[in-house]
């Protein structure tokens, strides 16, 4: 009886050592995965929601001065860039270089890519500010303000 509880747990303790192997090399997978396909282009890539009006007017913004490939993770193969739609539904992606930029990082990088500086060093330097004032943005994309910047945004372009 006490062979067969050491068995039991030795073969128990092996079956948890495969599963974490498993975990851990479907993790490598996935990253190497995203690093291999940023690595070969040199392109900017911008996961967005493509549902979202502001969205898709500030990445209008956004492109006007800078040369990126902006898709809906909506309709994209996100397996392709080792991110789930779960991932992608909680904020925008930016993948550039090796590097991924994900909320407010993404959005720092790509005003910073833009020219401007200052304000995306305001948005990365801000910290925690930074991400609550993405988080609000994004919790509150059909509130009046969020409308009216979209409007004033538009009629920049």
């Amino acid at each position: 009886m006490e062979r067969q509880c050491r068995t039991d747990i030795w073969l128990f303790g092996l079956a948890l050592l495969f599963a974490a192997f498993l975990l851990l090399n479907l993790l490598v997978v996935r990253r190497m995965r995203l690093l291999a396909m940023v690595a070969g282009s040199s392109r900017i890539i911008l996961l967005t929601d493509g549902q979202c009006r502001f969205c898709e007017v500030t990445m209008a913004w956004v492109q006007n001065k800078v040369d990126l490939d902006a898709i809906a993770y909506q309709d994209a193969d996100l397996a392709l860039y080792g991110l789930t739609y779960e991932e992608c539904s909680k904020a925008v992606h930016v993948l550039h270089a090796h590097k991924v930029y994900v909320g407010p990082d993404a959005i720092a990088y790509l005003l910073g890519r833009r020219g401007n500086y200052l304000l995306g060093f305001i948005v990365r330097a801000s910290g925690p500010l930074g991400r609550f004032g993405y988080k609000w943005v994004a919790g509150h994309r059909n509130s009046w303000i969020i409308r009216l910047a979209t409007k004033l945004i538009e009629r920049s372009l």
